[in-house]
């Protein structure tokens, strides 16, 4: 069960043709600022989308992966 101000975040990565690359997140935490190393180095250069999913919605933008 969530504790007060807790919320189940899920972050994940798709590639372009909407495939799942990383679920880089997929826990219970609390409100707050958090840092998720992530390495790229096995990614094609690129535009990649994320999401955060929380118990408030769905949020998506864009990643770009340059070398």
């Amino acid at each position: 069960t969530l504790k007060k101000n807790e919320k189940i975040v899920v972050l994940t990565v798709y590639d372009m043709q909407g495939k799942v690359i990383y679920t880089l997140q997929d826990k219970d935490k609390l409100a707050g600022k958090y840092t998720i190393p992530f390495e790229a180095g096995e990614l094609a250069p690129g535009v990649y989308f994320y999401t955060i999913k929380t118990n408030d919605g769905i949020y998506t933008n864009r990643l770009t992966i340059v070398k």
